[in-house]
């Protein structure tokens, strides 16, 4: 399914922890039902507990954690506002610009707008059966309201359609590499084609993408297993390894001797 065709995403999971990472592809609030949410975008980490509700601006990189109780599921609810839906509503709408909201992510404070707006939308998620497609678009439309209500501001980044300016290579790098994307996606986030993106990386580290990237990662798994006695079980997707045996294998290859063995010495 495209980013611009999900309107609504509810989870829900009885597992202890489930991790994904992933570039948040559009404006997005969650609200979590139940259980607790951590979101790590390289440098910070951020712990949610059960009512808790935040706000991601599209194309922040994120690391999800979803941590089920011990007696409840997990259950969180995302409301989605793809670009299609936000040019559609601005032109319609008038724009306020002043004062501009900065912070792309931050935790939204507890309202009562908020708390009978997800109340109302829980049996509905529930269900087994698919929510009619003009209820869908009718929950976004007063959930748009409500954040441009009590954060007018915010309107500085929803009305932003601009494909992302060129920004910094050595450092939004430095900062991501951790997150396991496709070249073209590190290559749009820093606002360059893919050919110039490698042209430029090249210049900056002296080295290909693909092998700085694998470096780096094996460099922070070996700290992360020696210093912070972290399985490589775990450690691999820490640092951005797709499976564990291509991360068993890099890692060999890089040092000499198993991942596994440093924890025995």
């Amino acid at each position: 399914m495209r980013p611009e065709d999900i309107k609504l995403f509810y989870s829900c999971t009885s597992e202890k922890y489930v991790v994904d990472e992933n570039v948040v592809p559009a404006h997005s609030i969650t609200y979590l039902y139940e259980g607790e949410f951590e979101m790590s975008n390289g440098t910070e980490l951020i712990r949610l507990e059960r009512r808790a509700l935040f706000y991601t601006a599209k194309n922040t990189l994120f690391r999800f954690t979803k941590i089920a109780s011990k007696t409840k599921p997990f259950k969180s609810l995302t409301i989605v506002f793809s670009d299609k839906f936000l040019e559609e509503y601005f032109q319609k709408n008038s724009t306020n610009l002043n004062h501009p909201t900065t912070d792309r992510n931050f935790q939204l404070k507890d309202h009562l707008l908020w708390n009978n707006f997800f109340g109302s939308l829980k049996p509905y998620v529930e269900m087994q059966d698919a929510i009619p497609e003009d209820l869908v678009i009718a929950k976004q439309l007063e959930a748009l309201g409500i954040l441009r209500c009590l954060y007018p501001g915010i309107d500085h980044l929803l009305s932003n359609f601009e494909i992302p300016g060129k920004i910094n290579l050595e450092k939004f790098m430095q900062q991501n590499y951790i997150f396991n994307l496709p070249l073209q996606r590190f290559a749009y986030l820093t606002g360059r084609s893919l050919s110039t993106f490698q042209r430029d990386f090249l210049k900056i580290f002296e080295t290909t993408p693909q092998r700085w990237l694998t470096q780096k990662r094996l460099e922070l798994a070996h700290y992360l297993i020696e210093d912070k006695k972290m399985k490589p079980s775990e450690a691999y997707i820490e640092v951005g390894f797709e499976n564990l045996s291509h991360f068993s294998r890099a890692f060999k290859a890089e040092f000499g001797y198993n991942a596994r063995t440093i924890l025995n010495v």
